[in-house]
């Protein structure tokens, strides 16, 4: 309960834990009774388990210490019909709003932002466990229902409450824990399948790891330290054209850091667009060398030559037209380019001198 309070707090979704778990105890009673059954001690236990919940989501979620009862309220039917962001998504290469997301939003990006290895594992590991819970219903099971069940209600419920959407299944992360359970009996399973008919087992070991961590290993170093651009090769050969790239922005603070080191002036006038706020990054600078920094905030829809400044920085959110446009025609601002930081045949951010 503690850590279930802990998770909640974080990530206010994990709610549906807190209706799941009292489940798996009832179908437990069930499974050792032989008929529908609530014993007294399960009882105990899920009472104790809520009570732990909630003092555990009081104490780490300071913003609502007034008034409990009523942020409790107001999270709870947030969950179910939030709209209150009405920003765009690229998704396929469309600007979408996220309201208004297809029902495979985030099974696409699950499956575009996994390692493909993952990936395998993971639909092998589903797999036997849907086809050992089919075939002889046990003890475990109920554990393994547990587990299927928190993926399938963190997937299905936006789609049938038709929940508001941010970029990426960031929204959905928390399930990556449940995922990888499975990730790791499909790997287990192939293991135990392989070795079963191969006597030298430390060199299947050896192999199946290397196959295993050997391309999310290579990308992590390649794309660091931007790893979260990561996309499998599902996602095309340059992702960005289709899907959002560094989103949160965390780019800009290697390029804010490129244009104090090469540009002297006491006033360096920065201009970027509302989707990438260029100016949160400058609290990661020295404050002698931020204090010269003056941000300047450009609308999407605005022209870049509205704005006088020194630079144009930007992550392209937003701006897919443009993105896709330089790479064969430059255009105003973007053919005087200064510097720019590419991974992964992606130009996940950009600035021009004005």
């Amino acid at each position: 309960g503690f850590f279930t309070g802990i998770g909640i707090s974080t990530r206010i979704s994990l709610m549906l834990i807190l209706f799941l778990f009292p489940l798996i105890i009832f179908f437990e009673d069930c499974i050792n009774s032989n008929k529908l059954v609530f014993k007294k001690k399960s009882l105990k236990i899920i009472l104790i388990y809520i009570t732990t919940v909630f003092i555990s989501i009081y104490i780490f979620m300071p913003g609502i210490w007034n008034s409990p009862l009523q942020a409790f309220n107001y999270v709870f039917f947030k969950i179910i019909d939030f709209r209150d962001w009405d920003g765009f998504v690229l998704f396929n290469g469309q600007q979408i709003r996220g309201w208004d997301v297809p029902w495979n939003y985030t099974i696409t990006w699950i499956f575009i932002t996994t390692p493909i290895t993952f990936l395998i594992f993971l639909i092998i590991g589903i797999t036997k466990t849907i086809h050992g819970i089919l075939n002889k219903f046990r003890m475990e099971s109920v554990f393994e229902c547990f587990m299927l069940s928190s993926v399938l209600i963190a997937i299905l419920a936006p789609i049938i409450l038709g929940s508001t959407l941010y970029d990426s299944w960031r929204h959905s992360f928390y399930v990556f824990p449940f995922l990888a359970y499975f990730m790791a009996v499909g790997f287990h399973y192939v293991l135990i399948s392989i070795t079963s008919s191969i006597n030298n087992k430390m060199l299947v070991y050896f192999f199946m790891i290397v196959i295993t961590f050997f391309e999310p290993l290579r990308k992590t170093i390649l794309l660091h330290p931007h790893q979260q651009i990561y996309f499998n090769i599902f996602a095309g050969n340059d992702p960005m054209e289709r899907f959002e790239g560094d989103y949160w922005c965390a780019s800009v603070r290697q390029g804010l850091e490129w244009i104090i080191r090469n540009d002297n002036s006491e006033v360096i006038n920065i201009v970027s667009s509302e989707n990438c706020p260029a100016y949160k990054n400058a609290y990661m600078i020295d404050k002698s060398d931020r204090n010269r920094l003056n941000f300047i905030t450009r609308r999407l829809d605005e022209k870049i030559s509205e704005h006088r400044g020194d630079y144009y920085i930007t992550n392209f959110r937003g701006e897919i037209d443009d993105y896709i446009k330089i790479k064969n025609l430059k255009f105003y601002p973007y053919g005087n380019e200064v510097f720019s930081i590419r991974k992964n045949n992606m130009k996940i951010l950009g600035i021009y001198k004005l």
